[in-house]
């Protein structure tokens, strides 16, 4: 949490957003929403989370992170 993440966009420039939220949940459901084109802009990042299943080869669950936009500076 409030950790910054930059990304680069298609058009070069650097977006910065600030991690604000966490939220886990079940592999095979994602928050209702995620990928939205309303609304502000934001940042959700998908990852592994909860135990590792060997049987399964793979992780229970995944972990959500949201971030809010910081700033934008222009690209290299």
């Amino acid at each position: 949490m409030g950790a910054t993440v930059e990304v680069t966009g298609a058009d070069g420039r650097i977006r910065a957003y600030r991690i604000t939220a966490c939220r886990g949940c079940r592999r095979q459901q994602l928050p209702a929403g995620l990928c939205s084109g309303h609304g502000p802009h934001r940042l959700a990042l998908v990852t592994c989370g909860g135990a590792y299943d060997e049987a399964a080869g793979a992780y229970e669950g995944n972990l959500v992170l949201y971030g809010t936009p910081v700033t934008a500076r222009p690209g290299p």
